[in-house]
Parts: C-alpha cells; structure tokens; sequence
C-alpha cells in the first residue's frame, strides 16, 4: 500500500463515502 492508497483510506473513513472520497481524491470506483 502506497502513501496515496493510505490518504483515499483516511478520506473514505473520514467521509463514510467512498464514492465522496473517491470525488474529493479524483479517483474513480472499482467495479
């Protein structure tokens, strides 16, 4: 796990969202 894996954790714990976390770090949802 990488330090920008890691952050997209934090934000998804953080946000209880993962598709808002996902938005906040520009990624997109795995399928």
């Amino acid at each position: 796990m990488d330090f920008d894996q890691l952050e997209t954790f934090l934000e998804v714990a953080r946000l209880s969202s993962f598709s808002r976390a996902a938005e906040k770090r520009f990624r997109t949802q795995p399928a």
